[in-house]
C-alpha cells in the first residue's frame, strides 16, 4: 500500500511539471542585426572636376527692317572642362541619408556661330553670335540610401551661371558698299533649376569619392539693344533689336569629400 501511494505521488508531480512547462511562453528568437553601412552623416567639404556641355540658343524676337534673309536663330553646343569646390551636410538614420549641398565651378566655355543672308560681299549681311560661360554652381538637396560603403542618391535644386553674350552684325551701307556694324554685349548671372543622380563611396576614415550627373536649365532671358544699322537703314521708327537667350547644361562630375563626422 505504501509503495502504491509513493507511485501515485510521483506521477502527480510529473504531470504538474509537464503542465507548467507547457504553459510557459516560448521565447522568440532575436531578429538578425541590421546590415552594416558606412556613416555619411555630418558636415563635409571637398573639390571636384567637371566635364560640361553647354547647349545654347539665341533668337532675335524684334521686328527687323533691314536684315533681309539673315536667320533669326543661332544655336550650338560646346563641351569644356572646369573645377571647383563643394560643401554640405548630411543627416543619417540607419542606412537612409538626407542632406543638402552647395557647389561652385569655374569653367570658361566659349562658343560662337556665324550667320549670313547667303549673299556675298559687298551686299551680304553677316552676324556672329558668341556665348561665354564663366562659372556656374548649384544649391541642392540630396536623398539616398547607403549600401555597404556606397551612398546612392538623387539630387535637385537651384542652378546659377555667369554668362557673357556678344552679337555683332555687319551690313552694307549706301551705294558704295561701305559697312556699318551693330555690336551688342550682355553679361548676367542667371538662375534656373537642376536635377541629377550620383554615388559616393566611403574609402577610409572620413575620405570619400563621388561621381554624379546633373542637368541644369536656366531661365529665359531677353535683352533690347540700340541698333545703329537699323536706325541708319530702316529709319528711326524701330531703332532697336531684341534678343532672347536659352541655355542648358549637362554636367559630369568626379569629386573628393572630407567628412567631419555625424
Amino acid at each position: 500500500m505504501k509503495k502504491a501511494l509513493i507511485a501515485v505521488a510521483a506521477l502527480a508531480t510529473l504531470s504538474g511539471t509537464s503542465a507548467f512547462a507547457a504553459d510557459m511562453p516560448v521565447k522568440a528568437a532575436a531578429p538578425p542585426p541590421p546590415p552594416a553601412c558606412a556613416n555619411f552623416g555630418g558636415f563635409y567639404a571637398g573639390v571636384h572636376g567637371d566635364a560640361t556641355t553647354h547647349n545654347w540658343q539665341s533668337h532675335e524676337e524684334s521686328t527687323r527692317l533691314v536684315f533681309n534673309g539673315l536667320p533669326d536663330t543661332a544655336s550650338s553646343n560646346k563641351t569644356g572642362a572646369g573645377g571647383g569646390v563643394q560643401a554640405g551636410w548630411n543627416a543619417q538614420r540607419g542606412c537612409a541619408v538626407w542632406g543638402f549641398e552647395a557647389d561652385w565651378t569655374w569653367a570658361s566655355i566659349n562658343d560662337s556661330r556665324s550667320l549670313d543672308n547667303g549673299i556675298v560681299a559687298p551686299f551680304g549681311i553677316f552676324s556672329a553670335v558668341k556665348a561665354d560661360t564663366k562659372w556656374y554652381g548649384t544649391v541642392r538637396t540630396r536623398a539616398g540610401v547607403v549600401v555597404s560603403d556606397l551612398l546612392l542618391y538623387a539630387t535637385g535644386g537651384l542652378a546659377y551661371a555667369r554668362q557673357n553674350w556678344n552679337i555683332t552684325t555687319t551690313a552694307p551701307f549706301g551705294a558704295g558698299g561701305a559697312l556699318i556694324t551693330d555690336s551688342f554685349s550682355d553679361s548676367a548671372t542667371r538662375w534656373g533649376w537642376t536635377a541629377g543622380v550620383g554615388a559616393e563611396w566611403a574609402l577610409w576614415n572620413n575620405v570619400s569619392i563621388k561621381g554624379e550627373v546633373l542637368y541644369a536649365q536656366l531661365q529665359h532671358r531677353e535683352d533690347t539693344f540700340f541698333s545703329p544699322v537699323q536706325a541708319a537703314l530702316g529709319g528711326v521708327i524701330t531703332p532697336t533689336r531684341r534678343f532672347g537667350f536659352d541655355d542648358s547644361f549637362w554636367v559630369g562630375r568626379i569629386g573628393v569629400n572630407w567628412r567631419f563626422g555625424g
